[in-house]
């Protein structure tokens, strides 16, 4: 009897102890886990914010100044900067004059260029017909100016390097549509008037797929009454 009872008290203990066991481990398993919550849906939630394509949410103070930001202000820095350069363009082109260039378009004559300059490069004056007179390059200057039978200087040719940021668009965007647009020989050549004496010219090379807004080349200011010739009744260029 007394095997019996013992046996039977070691029973019970076993069991005891199993149920003992079995609400410990359900009590851990109903726990929450800090690991994750802090690495689960918290960390998927902010990664899915700031990687998400197309996502509205604001960049960061410093991404807004190493990316974004930066990208917005050149654009609109720019076109000031090129629209101030073109009205100072034009407002020297109704008085005939360009930057860098102290003499005056129908009133200087090539004397007093080579006075000032010395000779143009190669010592001549080449003619052009199309042109209607002969040109002189002072190409370390960057300038080249168009001379017709009385020695008058009737164009102005600049290729300032300053110039050569200018876009055909920036041309357009800051003096409006172009009384002349014509495509000649590779080139895009825009005018508008200027005053009443006198025209301005921007020659681009001619758009293109890879390059559909290029950049300047030359201006040129010209004086179509310089290239009037009245005993061959030749009403000389318009442009």
């Amino acid at each position: 009897m007394k095997v019996k009872k013992n046996k039977a008290k070691i029973i019970i203990a076993a069991v005891f102890l199993v149920l003992v066991v079995l609400i410990s481990a359900t009590g851990c398993a109903s726990k929450p886990n800090p690991g994750n919550t802090g690495s689960g849906e918290n960390s998927g939630q902010t990664q899915g914010q700031n990687t998400t394509p197309g996502s509205t949410q604001s960049p960061t103070g410093s991404q807004q100044n190493s990316g974004g930001q930066d990208q917005n202000n050149t654009t609109p820095g720019r076109n000031d900067s090129q629209k101030t350069a073109l009205e100072n363009i034009m407002q020297l082109a109704r008085q005939g004059k360009v930057s860098n260039c102290q003499f005056t378009a129908g009133k200087a004559v090539f004397e007093d260029v080579e006075k000032a300059w010395g000779k143009p490069d190669n010592d001549k004056v080449e003619y052009v017909y199309k042109a209607k007179g002969g040109y002189a390059t002072y190409s370390k200057r960057g300038f080249a100016f168009g001379i017709n039978k009385g020695s008058q200087i009737f164009e102005i040719r600049s290729y300032d390097g300053k110039l050569k940021e200018i876009t055909l668009s920036g041309v357009k965007n800051a003096l409006g549509t172009p009384a002349l647009n014509r495509i000649y020989n590779g080139q895009n050549i825009v005018g508008y008037k200027a005053g009443t004496e006198y025209k301005l010219e921007f020659v681009f090379p001619q758009p293109t797929q890879n390059v559909p807004d290029p950049k300047l080349d030359h201006i040129c200011i010209l004086y179509p009454r310089g290239t009037v010739n009245y005993m061959a009744d030749d009403p000389g260029r318009q442009w």
